[in-house]
Order: C-alpha cells, then sequence, then structure tokens
C-alpha cells in the first residue's frame, strides 16, 4: 500500500515535470537547460523589475493617497512567462480567471449608494441576461454610464484640486484652461 503512494506521488510528479517541460517547449520553442532557465528567470525577474512604475490610490475622503510599485500593460506578459518558467503557469491563469469572476459577479449584482457591499437582487434568468450582455462587451470601448460617471468624478477632482492650485499662484492663463476642462468634462 505505502509503495503504491509513493509511486502515485512520484508518477504525479513526473507528471507536473513532463507539463512543465512541455509548457516551456510551447513558450520558448524548444526544450532549455537549467542554466538557461535559471539565466532567463533572472533576466525576466529584472525585466518586470525595470518596467516597474509607481501609481497612486484615489483616496476617500479625508484618507490619504498611497503610492505604490505596479507592472505596466506593456510588460504583464512577462510575468506569464516568469509563471511559465517557474512551472507555476496554472496559479498565473488561475488569478486571471480570480479577476475576471470578480468582474463577471460585478456585472451580476448591485451596490446601493449607502452601503459598501454588493447584494444579489437578480434571479438566474437576469443574472444569464447580465453575464451575457457583459461578455458581449468585453475588449470593446463601450463603458456603463455609472463607469463614465465615475471617471468623469474623479477627474473633476484632480481638476478642482488643480484649479485651487492656479487661483492661489494668480495664474489666470491656468485658470482658464482648467475651466475649459472642466466645462468639457461636464458635458
Amino acid at each position: 500500500m505505502l509503495q503504491e503512494k509513493v509511486f502515485s506521488i512520484k508518477l504525479i510528479k513526473a507528471l507536473d515535470c513532463a507539463v512543465w517541460f512541455a509548457s516551456l517547449l510551447a513558450a520558448f520553442g524548444r526544450i532549455m537547460t537549467t542554466k538557461e532557465i535559471n539565466q532567463e528567470i533572472t533576466d525576466t525577474v529584472a525585466s518586470i523589475c525595470n518596467a516597474a512604475e509607481f501609481t497612486t490610490t484615489t483616496p476617500k475622503a479625508g484618507a490619504t493617497a498611497i503610492e505604490y510599485l505596479v507592472i505596466p500593460a506593456d510588460a504583464i506578459e512577462l510575468v506569464g512567462t516568469l509563471a511559465t518558467l517557474r512551472g507555476k503557469a496554472d496559479d498565473y491563469t488561475g488569478r486571471i480567471v480570480k479577476a475576471y469572476a470578480t468582474l463577471a459577479k460585478t456585472a451580476q449584482t448591485t451596490q446601493d449608494k449607502s452601503e459598501t457591499s454588493r447584494r444579489d437582487t437578480l434571479d438566474k434568468d437576469a443574472k444569464r441576461e447580465a453575464f451575457n450582455a457583459w461578455v458581449g462587451k468585453l475588449f470593446t470601448v463601450q463603458e456603463s454610464e455609472a463607469s463614465q460617471n465615475k471617471k468623469t468624478m474623479a477627474s473633476m477632482k484632480e481638476l478642482v484640486a488643480a484649479l485651487k492650485v492656479a487661483q492661489d499662484k494668480k495664474d489666470t492663463a491656468k485658470v482658464a484652461e482648467i475651466t475649459a476642462a472642466m466645462a468639457e468634462a461636464m458635458a
């Protein structure tokens, strides 16, 4: 019995190794040596770190913005490469699946303005309809009215802050420019 379990574990590990080699072959067109894999990992990690950019949170009233590093869109494929090199392509895919599951949930629920959590307000047929509509809009330029309003409000906050600075500096040209931008955002 114990020997069967040990054999099963060794077989699973061998299959995992075979899958990993197959993913390397698919990703890089050939089986790589350990030295080449380690160098590729080092290079990929360095590329991800070098590509990182600072971003800032949009704080709620009275809170302070937090600045942190993110992997920019043009370097995100490197994360997939690193996952493949380390034999964790399934983990990478799992994170993507989780992100899209969250987006799908958002498309099928509502958030009351007075609450912070989402509510289950749709029956299964309505959820299917909302889900299908969401999938139909994926990777298009269409945005919900709520998303558009949220972006407008975020840009207005930035414009109001910039307007205050320009007014304090008595920079009439900048005040006029910002006022025009605010009028355009409101249209």
